[in-house]
């Protein structure tokens, strides 16, 4: 196995209110969709969701006519990597491999780009994630690729939840 098992959260510790046409909320026991309701945020945690809220707050976000919703979880990540073969991978795939190219194309694209073209793929893919509502990534590699403490940086300025572990390599690519 290779890897290191780590674990990084963002802590932002403002209060920040989410208003919101709909939103999906649980109130305990079951989910259900509150019409023109408020998500409250206060640091990781949600503290309030419902039609106001009367406390203090240190930023508004207005999501108009938006679905506001709990945060994704990406389950299979490699952020370091990703964009590389984005969209190419999967024009030119193979039948055999769910209209997948991995193992043909794989290391020829990694020899087409520079070291410090990671970094860049790194903080691509998490901004891709967030904009899709991903708060939390499961990734693979990135460790491995940046070093932990550069990994660490930069899912700190994302502002994205992560978790990297142990991982098993298998294939000609590997």
């Amino acid at each position: 196995m290779r890897g290191k098992f780590i674990t990084a959260y963002c802590f932002i510790n403002d209060m920040i209110g989410i208003k919101g046409k709909w939103i999906i909320a649980h109130d305990g026991t079951n989910n259900r969709l509150l019409r023109d309701g408020v998500v409250v945020i206060e640091g990781n945690k949600i503290k309030h969701i419902g039609k106001t809220y009367i406390g203090k707050v240190d930023r508004w976000i207005d999501a108009g006519t938006h679905v506001v919703t709990p945060g994704f979880i990406a389950t299979h990540v490699h952020a370091a990597t990703a964009p590389k073969d984005k969209s190419f991978i999967d024009d030119v795939g193979a039948r055999h491999f769910w209209m997948s190219s991995l193992g043909e194309n794989l290391t020829a694209l990694g020899k087409s780009i520079k070291p410090e073209d990671f970094h860049v793929f790194a903080k691509y893919s998490m901004a891709e994630l967030l904009k899709s509502g991903c708060t939390t990534m499961v990734e693979i590699g990135m460790v491995d690729t940046l070093g932990a403490e550069t990994a660490i940086k930069y899912i700190d300025e994302m502002g994205i939840r992560a978790v990297e572990g142990a991982y098993v390599e298998d294939g000609s690519w590997a």
